[in-house]
């Protein structure tokens, strides 16, 4: 584990680890910056899984602890290339959780596969699987996340386990104007709920969406 951080983090300094209950690590740093490089240079994934990462409390307790926010990539495949635009992004990327950044790549529309926004998400309730845009549904895929249940939408578990099979995952809307097919600055987002058998297929969850 210690080797595959040192070559994910890249960092100036040393660190020791120490395996702790429940699935969570303590990490010391040498240099401060590292450990601020850390926080806030993510999202890391370690072995195509998403990798939590946050300040130590003395009120820690491993046993009892969840993870209840990360820092994730999200990615929306076959986004149409007109709406990759930095703010119009980020306003889609603010229906899923508080958006951070938005992947160079797509900033540069080097890929055109998937645009890939950098989103901080809340894992205590479901996350939106759809987002629907000028009259099309765009999936919602989140790296690492591969544990999204597919009947109620929760990370955590998968479908075959739900103990919520009757819930419906979050889906959002999002209502743009344009001016000379471009978008605009004022971006209309409401949430809304939708029967998955009533939109579009469900993907494999292996596939890090729904």
């Amino acid at each position: 584990m210690k080797d595959r951080l040192q070559k994910v983090w890249k960092l100036q300094g040393g660190f020791e680890i120490m395996n702790n209950d429940n699935g969570f690590y303590m990490v010391k740093f040498d240099h401060a910056a590292d450990k601020e490089k850390v926080i806030t240079g993510g999202p890391w994934l370690i072995y195509d899984h998403c990798l939590a990462v946050s300040h130590w409390s003395p009120e820690f307790a491993s046993p009892n602890a969840k993870v209840e926010h990360t820092v994730v990539w999200v990615r929306f495949p076959g986004l149409n290339l007109v709406y990759y635009d930095e703010s119009f992004l980020l306003a889609m990327a603010s229906a899923i959780g508080r958006p951070i950044k938005v992947d160079s790549n797509t900033l540069k529309v080097e890929r055109g596969r998937f645009a890939r926004v950098c989103v901080e998400v809340d894992l205590t309730v479901p996350v939106v699987g759809k987002i629907w845009v000028n009259g099309h549904w765009y999936k919602v895929q989140y790296e690492g996340l591969h544990l999204i249940c597919t009947n109620c939408g929760c990370y955590g578990h998968l479908g075959r386990n739900c103990s919520h099979p009757t819930s419906m995952p979050a889906v959002v809307q999002s209502q743009q104007q344009h001016t000379n097919g471009q978008p605009n600055n004022k971006h209309v987002l409401s949430q809304q709920k939708s029967n998955p058998s009533q939109s579009h297929s469900i993907a494999d969850p292996k596939n890090d969406a729904w």
